[in-house]
């Protein structure tokens, strides 16, 4: 039996896929670790192009995060800030929230 008539059809394409950890990405964790996010309500805007290229400009305030892409548009992402309990201390850790409404590392 050969090939479904979709596939025999289809566009070959001849370049090579990215790995997962080459692609750009951006950790909440990470910015809270070096101290980016600010803990009172100001703002803070970063330069973001010397390290990840496509997010031209960042700018962080203590509930949202605004990213703008190097090819001019903007995104505006909640962050929310996830308590953490243990015995005898506790810690806190933002989230960025999708559009589902479920936290994102």
């Amino acid at each position: 039996m050969g090939a479904p008539r979709q596939l025999r059809n289809a566009e070959r394409r001849n370049y090579k896929r990215p790995l997962f950890e080459e692609l750009p990405c951006l950790d909440a964790r990470w910015l809270a670790r070096k101290k980016l996010i600010p803990k009172d309500w100001s703002t803070r805007r970063y330069d973001f192009s010397f390290a990840i290229p496509p997010i031209a400009a960042l700018t962080l305030t203590n509930s949202t995060a605004k990213i703008l892409t190097s090819d001019g548009r903007e995104q505006t992402v909640p962050i929310h800030w996830q308590h953490n309990g243990g015995i005898g201390h506790g810690s806190i850790r933002p989230m960025f929230v999708c559009q589902c409404g479920y936290g994102v590392g």
